[in-house]
Parts: structure tokens; C-alpha cells; sequence
């Protein structure tokens, strides 16, 4: 009986080295057939389980990864003091500090250190609540009292800001720790846009001297409250900066990057930008120039994005000129014969918007059905004709009273402004003008063209802000040098429009004086309106999470940068049972 119960048959399962021993008792058919299903058990199973992955896990962004991008010229000031006189400073102090306000592509101004704002019946006093438990990149608290210490430093003469006439007469006060107020001496619409200005950490600056403010190192080494914190920066042998480093803010309060690190490496011009872009030397460019953008699109390692601005491209009659420009006749007769399509097509590749007036989209009152006339030269010539300009026995240019139709066309020297004047001249040619091109230097532009309004024609582009003001450019008071009405329009109508542009909250009274003003400065034909451009720069494939579809300055494309991201992780989805 001992030995029955000694071999008696065991309940465990064979061992593994049993399980190998299998073949050695199966007929060579019978091993064919039990590793034929094993692989059909194998590729149930992983057909399951990819099916079950694919229904209940997402692919979210994670945190992880490097980008080095290529700027043009080098920074001095990363302070929003004085950051808004260049584009590298700009874009470098959008990634350390935060302002009140924000521009944002998708909503356009929205609070950003405030969590609200409250505006006074008459609109001279603006409340601003800001966000519990902010905090500085060295941890110190972010109170009221750095709001107003950035104000007060903006109104002090003595730091030189180029700001400060923006807010020099406005009161600024600390209610509590969360609270300030600020008072207008009189209603001022644009004044929510000024609230983007970065704010500075009082406790840092309050022991610098005003006078001493350009000279420090924190123009270099700064500390803010933005989604980035400043890390290093790298000198060459003869104390050149060649790079800066930034690193995730793990506590912004928008909620921090993903990307752990921002390198920032800077070239003389653009030959040297996109030689590092072709050579691998940088991922990205701040931008990419307009003649080079084709030579990019069979680079499947860039994207090349092209948010729209509040540009637009024209070219400017000066009304007081003593040539044929000062004829309304003549002015409408060469709207007449422009092609606003060919310019979207050669000098911006297709990827621009053609325009007939000073409004563009993102501006109140825009209307992107308003239909873009197409070119009549009959029309055109008819009026040159009736005008007293006539082509002569022979051919060759118009002429009246034995002068010459000559239309010079003033532009600063850039690729992209002579490639205007290119297509201008070659379309105005057409209906018999005589066009001839003046390319001047920026030094010239500002001393001689625009000081003196010594020009006929003059192609350039002028920029909106946050708050879209047509003020600087159209209201009359600034006809006179510094102002930039260079066309010296004078219109009673269009500066009530203005002035109501920049006085009233109210959006729909707002947007009716923007089309008053577009309608006033079309009739008077100071200008034809050419196109409204977009900004190209390059991105590397890799980044995920950019979703810009216009922008107000080149800094603005890191008006998210907190939501761009190169790794990414699995997670499994909850599921939710639905009961009738």
C-alpha cells in the first residue's frame, strides 16, 4: 500500500523542463501541429491586446526633450524695460516673465498674472485681482507690489525706459497683496494692450539705482515668473555670446512646459542663420527670410509656420508731393492698374492675403468677403487720359505739358520690399508710367525720407499693435515729424473715428468707427493697399503642440510655448458605463 501511495499520480503541473521534454514523444506531424498553434494562440493574444491598447490608451504629450533655435543679431536687455526695441530681447523676455495681460492667437487679450480685471463705469480705473500662490523663479512671492514697482520704474525717467510714455500720467496703487488699481486721467482703450508689459521682481530691483538699471547682469541673467528660468549662457574667446539656456519652469502656474530645455544660438545675419538651419547646427529659425523660404519645403526634418500678423504692405502717396502723385486722377488710375494677387503670389509665394484697405484680419471691422477688384487698364488709362496724360507719337511714357508720367518709388533696401517695387513698377509700367526705384538704408529712411516727406511713393509695411490703433499712422496731429502719417492725409471724419477707436470699451460702437476710418482713408486714395503678409520660421518636425494662427510680433510665437512638446506617453482612458 506504501508503495501504491508513493507513485499515486500529483495534482501540480509539469515543470518547465517536463514542458521541454514534449517533443521528444510527438511524431514530426504532431510538432508541426502544435507550433502551427502556438503561433495562432500568439497572434490571438497580440491582435487582443493591440485592439484593447488602441481603444483604451491615448498617446498624451510628456516632458522631455531639447530645441535649439537661431536667432538674428544678439540680446542686451532680456528686461521688459527695454525689451520691446528689439526682436531677440522680446522674444527672450516672453519666455521669463509674465505680464497682467497676454496675447493669446486664439482669444486675442487675456488675463495672464491677473485671474480678473474690472473696468469703472467711466473707464478711468482698472481693478486687477491677480492669481493665488504666484511665485518669482527664486520662489519669493509674487504680490501687488511688484505690479507697481514695474509701473513706477516704467514712469521714472531716470531708467530710460522706452515705455514711458505710455504710462507716465497713470496712477498706480497696492490695494493688498492680490489687488492693485491703476487711474487714467481720461479714457484710453489701448491701455488693457499695455498691460502685457512684464513685470519685475521688486525685491531683486529695488536695491539696483535707477540709473544703474541698463548696466546690470540681470539684463542677461534674468529672473521672472514666465514658463522658462534662465540656466547659463556661453561666451566665446573674445567674450561674444554665442548662446543662452533656458529650463522649464516646473511651477508656472499656466502649467510648465514640456520641453526641459531652450537653447538660443545667435548669428550675424541671415547667411549665417540658414547656413546652421541647412547644417543641422540649430533645430529652428526666429525666422526665415522670404527668398528662402522655397529652398525649406523638401526638408521633411522642418515645418516652416506661417501664423498671419496685423501687417499689411502698401504703397504710400505723399498728398503734398510736388509730382503726379498729388493727382487724385493719377492715384486712383495706378489702383487701377494694380494686381494685389500677383504680390501674394510671387513675393509671398501664395501664402499672404490681398487687401484693398488699411484693415486687415484680427482688426475690428475686417471683411474677408469684401471681394478684391480685379485690374482694369482701360479703366486706368482712361483716367491718366482724361487727366492729361497721353502717350506720345512713338510709344514710351505719358506726358503732359512736356513732362514726363515719372512715379519714383522710395523703398528700404530689403529682398522683400525690392521685390514689391519690382511687381509695382513692372504693373504701373503697363499703363504707360515711368517708374523708376530708389532703394535707401535704414539710417537714410529715418533721416531723409520719413523727417523730410521726400518721396513720391514709398512701399513699406505698417504693423498693428495688441490693441489695434490706427492713430500713429492716420490721425492728423501726426503728420508732422516723429509722427508716422506720411501720406499727410488730414480728415476731420477719420480722426473722430480714431479717437473713438481709442476711447470707447463699447465693441460695437468700436468696430463701426473702424469702418468709418477704413471708408474715409479709401476715399481719399492715400495708398494702395497691397497684402497682409504672414511670418515664416522654421520648426523642427519633432515639436508637437503649436497651434499659431496669427501673431502681433515675432515674440508671440512663444505665446504657448508651454503646450509645445517632443516626447509623448501612453495612458489608458477610463471607460464610462452608459445605463438607459
Amino acid at each position: 500500500m506504501r508503495q501504491v501511495l508513493a507513485v499515486r499520480p500529483t495534482k501540480r503541473l509539469p515543470t518547465v523542463s517536463q514542458w521541454l521534454q514534449l517533443p521528444r514523444f510527438l511524431s514530426a506531424f504532431e510538432r508541426r501541429a502544435t507550433l502551427a498553434g502556438l503561433l495562432l494562440v500568439i497572434i490571438g493574444v497580440g491582435a487582443l491586446s493591440y485592439q484593447y491598447i488602441t481603444k483604451h490608451a491615448a498617446s498624451v504629450a510628456a516632458v522631455g526633450g531639447e530645441y535649439t533655435e537661431g536667432v538674428i543679431g544678439y540680446p542686451r536687455y532680456i528686461n521688459p524695460l527695454y525689451a520691446s526695441a528689439s526682436d531677440v530681447d522680446a522674444s527672450l523676455s516672453r519666455l521669463v516673465y509674465s505680464g497682467l495681460m497676454r496675447f493669446d492667437p486664439q482669444s486675442g487679450l487675456v488675463p495672464d498674472l491677473a485671474e480678473s480685471y474690472q473696468i469703472s463705469a467711466d473707464e478711468t480705473e482698472y481693478t486687477f485681482i491677480l492669481r493665488e500662490g504666484l511665485e518669482w523663479h527664486d520662489k519669493d512671492p509674487l504680490t501687488s507690489e511688484d505690479i507697481v514697482f514695474t509701473t513706477q520704474a516704467i514712469q521714472n525717467p531716470d531708467y530710460r525706459s522706452p515705455l514711458y510714455s505710455s504710462l507716465v500720467d497713470i496712477g498706480v496703487e497696492a490695494i493688498d497683496d492680490r489687488t492693485v488699481k491703476f487711474v487714467l486721467t481720461e479714457p484710453f482703450a489701448p491701455f488693457l494692450a499695455t498691460m502685457t508689459t512684464g513685470i519685475l521682481p521688486a525685491h531683486i530691483w529695488q536695491n539696483i539705482p535707477a540709473a544703474n538699471a541698463q548696466l546690470t547682469q540681470l539684463n542677461l541673467k534674468p529672473i521672472g515668473s514666465g514658463p522658462y528660468i534662465f540656466e547659463k549662457l556661453t561666451k566665446d574667446s573674445y567674450g561674444n555670446l554665442r548662446s543662452i539656456d533656458f529650463i522649464r519652469n516646473s511651477d508656472y502656474y499656466r502649467g510648465a512646459a514640456y520641453i526641459e530645455r531652450l537653447t538660443f544660438k545667435f548669428f550675424i545675419d541671415t547667411t549665417e542663420l540658414v547656413a546652421a538651419l541647412r547644417n543641422h547646427n540649430v533645430e529652428g529659425a526666429a525666422t526665415v527670410p522670404y527668398e528662402e523660404v522655397a529652398k525649406f519645403a523638401d526638408d521633411r526634418a522642418l515645418n516652416i509656420a506661417r501664423p498671419s500678423t496685423r501687417e499689411y504692405v502698401s504703397a504710400l502717396f505723399n498728398l503734398k508731393s510736388t509730382g503726379a502723385v498729388a493727382d487724385a486722377k493719377v492715384r486712383q488710375a495706378l489702383e487701377l492698374a494694380t494686381d494685389r494677387q500677383a504680390f501674394v503670389n510671387t513675393v509671398q509665394a501664395g501664402y499672404a492675403t490681398p487687401i484693398t484697405g488699411p484693415l486687415v484680419f484680427g482688426v475690428p471691422g475686417y471683411d474677408s468677403q469684401l471681394p478684391i477688384p480685379s485690374v482694369d487698364t482701360a479703366a486706368a488709362a482712361g483716367l491718366l487720359e482724361a487727366a492729361g496724360w497721353t502717350i506720345p507719337e512713338g510709344g514710351g511714357a505719358r506726358t503732359k505739358a512736356g513732362k514726363s508720367l515719372n512715379i519714383p518709388i522710395t523703398i528700404l533696401d530689403t529682398p522683400e520690399l525690392r521685390a514689391v517695387a519690382e511687381e509695382l513698377k513692372r504693373q504701373w509700367e503697363a499703363v504707360g508710367a515711368a517708374v523708376n526705384l530708389i532703394p535707401v538704408s535704414a539710417i537714410s529712411l529715418q533721416n531723409d525720407v520719413l523727417k523730410g516727406r521726400s518721396f513720391d511713393v514709398l512701399v513699406s509695411g505698417e504693423l498693428y499693435g495688441i490693441f489695434p490703433d490706427p492713430y500713429p499712422f492716420w490721425h492728423s496731429s501726426q503728420v508732422p515729424y516723429p509722427g508716422l502719417n506720411v501720406s499727410q492725409l488730414i480728415n476731420k471724419n477719420l480722426d473722430d473715428a480714431i479717437v473713438t477707436i481709442r476711447t470707447t470699451a463699447d465693441q460695437t460702437a468700436r468696430t463701426q468707427a473702424f469702418t468709418t476710418f477704413a471708408s474715409e482713408v479709401t476715399e481719399s486714395t492715400p495708398a494702395v493697399f497691397l497684402y497682409q503678409p504672414t511670418y515664416p520660421y522654421a520648426l523642427p518636425g519633432t515639436i508637437q503642440g503649436v497651434n499659431l494662427p496669427a501673431i502681433i510680433s515675432p515674440a508671440d510665437r512663444f505665446a504657448n510655448v508651454n503646450e509645445w512638446y517632443i516626447k509623448t506617453k501612453a495612458i489608458f482612458r477610463k471607460q464610462t458605463k452608459i445605463i438607459d
